[in-house]
């Protein structure tokens, strides 16, 4: 489902009115929401202004990674259960190179 959404906000971003016709043929479109299938509706028909973005379609995508790749996420209780107390906190900080001032 992941790899269909990013080859439909591609898409939709470039606004390949080929790609996206054959991407509504395929299954997974039936599981697309109404507000996705608006947006593709519109650009399909002209409607779409040319600065407009997908949002729905980019929103479903993010949601979708992120459900799909919340076991790797280092924000997750699950990733610091994996990952031993000292490395989770490394991955949860960032070190910054601050140079030392001398008084």
């Amino acid at each position: 489902m992941l790899a269909y959404l990013d080859a439909l906000c591609s898409a939709l971003l470039s606004r390949n009115i080929e790609a996206l016709r054959d991407l509504l043929k395929h299954p997974l479109a039936a599981a697309l929401p109404e507000p996705v299938v608006a947006e593709v509706q519109q650009i399909l028909s002209g409607q779409a202004q040319s600065f407009s973005a997908p949002i729905n379609a980019l929103q479903l995508y993010h949601q979708t990674a992120h459900l799909l790749g919340v076991c790797t996420d280092p924000a997750s209780p699950r990733f610091r259960e994996t990952v031993e107390p000292v490395q989770a906190e490394r991955a949860r900080q960032m070190e910054l190179p601050l140079a030392a001032r001398v008084a």
